[in-house]
C-alpha cells in the first residue's frame, strides 16, 4: 500500500523505538511537559546570548560550507518526509476527495502521525 515506506521498512535498519517516543503521551514524550520546555528554552537562550557576547571581540568564522551541508541534509530529510506524506494522503485524496485527506478520520493513519513526530523533530535540529 505504500512502497516508500515499506522499502524503507525493510532495508534501513531501524531501531524498535518505545511507544513514547512515536505517539504523544502526556509526561512520558519529549518535551510535553512545560518545565522541560522551559528548561529546554532557557539553555538556548543563554547559549544564543552567551556565544553573542564571546564573539563580539572576535572576527565571524566563515561556515558556509557547514551551513550548505546542514542545509542539504534538511532538505534532503524535508523532501523524504513530504514524500511519505504524499504517499498516505494522494489515495486518500483520490478515494475520497481533499477534504477527508485533510480533516478525516482515516487521513490519521500509524505512519502519518509518525511522520508528523519525525518532521517536528528534524525541524527542531
Amino acid at each position: 500500500m505504500a512502497p516508500l515506506a515499506d522499502f524503507l521498512l525493510k532495508h534501513a535498519p531501524i531501531p524498535h523505538l518505545p511507544y513514547h517516543l512515536t505517539h504523544y503521551v502526556r509526561g512520558a514524550t519529549p518535551l510535553s511537559t512545560q518545565p522541560v520546555v522551559l528548561s529546554i528554552l532557557a539553555g538556548y537562550l543563554a547559549t544564543i546570548f552567551g556565544i553573542r557576547e564571546v564573539m563580539k571581540t572576535r572576527q565571524p568564522q566563515k561556515l558556509t560550507f557547514l551551513f550548505q551541508l546542514h542545509n542539504a541534509i534538511l532538505s534532503s530529510g524535508s523532501a523524504l518526509l513530504l514524500a511519505l506524506m504524499l504517499e498516505e494522503i494522494v489515495p486518500i485524496y483520490w478515494r475520497h476527495g481533499l477534504f477527508n485527506a485533510l480533516c478525516g478520520a482515516q487521513a490519521w493513519t500509524e505512519v502519518g502521525s509518525q511522520v508528523n513526530i519525525l518532521a517536528t523533530e528534524l525541524n527542531l535540529l
